[in-house]
């Protein structure tokens, strides 16, 4: 792609972006206020339950005279350095806990502490005596991040003439200072309010904030979302460099869910699993006990796009029991090791693949995109072995993380030109807001073939459309 074919391209979705913010996200604000009162009186639970458990190991009892909310400012779960002196501090003061290795952004620089989610993670799975305070502590942020979301869409949405109210969000590209290689695909962030991080697992979101999002008046909602991007892009990238179709036929259309034959190879054929051996590969997914090591070796998958390896998978993995809470160690490198060594003999063309990316990365400094957009990768020639390793891992990740946002937008810009209202981008996913007069299996088929040929790749595209009276249904 030359510079003008990409600024023709950019100012074409421009103006797609500008439609969707000027037209708004509509939002059900009696499904607000159940989802803000349930949150809030499960938050004050969780806060009244957390200063008995710490203050009983501390003596730093609070004051139960007090209101919550003010008491809350004394026993703040998101204030860092308060919980890091709770948590790390010597007894009586503290827990006296071992400070985590690993954190939201990789491993710990020798000398800092973190006490953000992934650090939370790892001090549940390797304190069991602390683990139910250290899950309690998890769940209130989660609590109170909903309360704190949902507060702001009320106070942010507009009501319309037509009985609708809505939010109108501004998407984003990553600003200029941000110079990770992710920021710089030019994918979408949803801010103001921010949607990005609406959650769609059950296990992460017992109020399915999700079905607070429905369509205007006299509209259907449709959402649509691409399968397994990401892997798609790899199984192309795998076709046209060493000519592996290999991965690009397992995507295809009928043939078994993939991480569930994935993990039916790791887990009964490699690790001698009988029971996920003996399984039919379509029901592994919805099995409570094999759909933990679907989930699992999906983790593995994606993670590799990464090039993450054995200690951090084995730092951040862990046993979860039903309710998504850690019920166990973490995974732990000889384990993990085990997991990619198996993975790699199902796919062989990902570890070529990463070798090839080293080896081109250090020759020519830059990686390029699917469509020719370059990222350059300095740092893969420096002596610091971390900071190659670094490098490396970026640049294997640009092509898979640059293709999303240029399959997406292309497919953003078609469907804008068909004529199709859409009003949501969050990651992989498009809302569309289709006419109830209008003949609705023929628009989600339109919209299906125009986002599967979006961009001509070796492997096929999933775009799958589904319609419902909220984004929890319609997904």
């Amino acid at each position: 792609m030359n510079l003008t074919d990409y600024s023709d391209r950019l100012n074409r979705l421009s103006g797609v972006v500008f439609k969707m913010e000027d037209h708004g996200v509509p939002i059900d604000v009696d499904v607000c206020h159940d989802i803000l009162d349930k949150a809030s009186h499960d938050a004050a639970e969780s806060q009244l339950w957390l200063e008995a458990y710490a203050g009983a190991y501390t003596g730093r009892l609070p004051m139960l005279g007090k209101d919550v909310s003010k008491r809350a400012k004394e026993w703040n779960w998101n204030y860092s350095p308060w919980l890091q002196e709770l948590l790390h501090g010597k007894r009586p003061r503290g827990l006296g806990l071992p400070k985590s290795p690993y954190g939201m952004h990789g491993q710990v620089k020798p000398g800092e502490t973190t006490v953000d989610g992934r650090a939370l993670e790892w001090l549940a799975a390797t304190n069991p005596e602390h683990r139910e305070f250290l899950n309690r502590v998890r769940a209130w942020r989660r609590q109170a991040m909903v309360v704190q979301r949902v507060t702001s869409w009320l106070e942010l949405a507009l009501r319309y003439p037509d009985g609708s109210v809505r939010l109108h969000p501004s998407f984003g590209m990553a600003n200029d200072a941000d110079d990770r290689a992710g920021a710089k695909t030019g994918r979408f962030g949803v801010k103001n309010p921010p949607l990005q991080q609406v959650p769609h697992n059950k296990l992460k979101d017992p109020y399915r904030v999700r079905r607070a999002f429905i369509a205007p008046p006299g509209k259907v909602l449709v959402v649509a979302d691409y399968s397994q991007l990401e892997v798609v892009i790899l199984a192309h990238l795998l076709a046209v460099l060493f000519g592996d179709e290999s991965l690009a036929k397992r995507l295809e259309p009928g043939m078994p869910d993939l991480h569930s034959a994935t993990a039916q190879y790791v887990f009964g054929t490699v690790l001698g699993n009988k029971e996920i051996s003996a399984a039919e590969v379509g029901m592994i997914k919805d099995s409570p006990t094999l759909g933990t090591l679907r989930d699992l070796i999906k983790a593995v998958r994606y993670g590799l796009n990464y090039r993450k390896g054995a200690w951090g998978f084995g730092s951040t993995l862990f046993e979860l029991d039903s309710a998504g809470n850690i019920s166990g160690p973490p995974l732990g490198e000889e384990r993990s090791q085990q997991l990619i060594d198996a993975l790699y003999g199902f796919d062989p063309g990902l570890p070529a693949f990463h070798k090839w990316v080293d080896q081109y990365v250090y020759d020519n400094i830059v990686m390029p995109s699917l469509l020719g957009r370059w990222f350059p990768f300095p740092w893969i020639r420096s002596s610091e072995q971390w900071q190659a390793r670094r490098a490396g891992r970026q640049a294997a990740n640009w092509p898979m993380q640059a293709g999303g946002q240029e399959i997406t937008a292309a497919a953003m810009i078609k469907l804008d030109a068909a004529g199709f209202d859409m009003g949501l981008q969050v990651h992989d996913e498009l809302h569309f807001y289709i006419d109830e007069d209008d003949d609705l299996d023929a628009a989600k088929k339109l919209i299906r073939e125009i986002g599967e040929t979006a961009v001509p790749l070796r492997a096929p595209l999933a775009f799958k459309p589904g319609h419902g009276a909220n984004w929890e249904i319609a997904k």
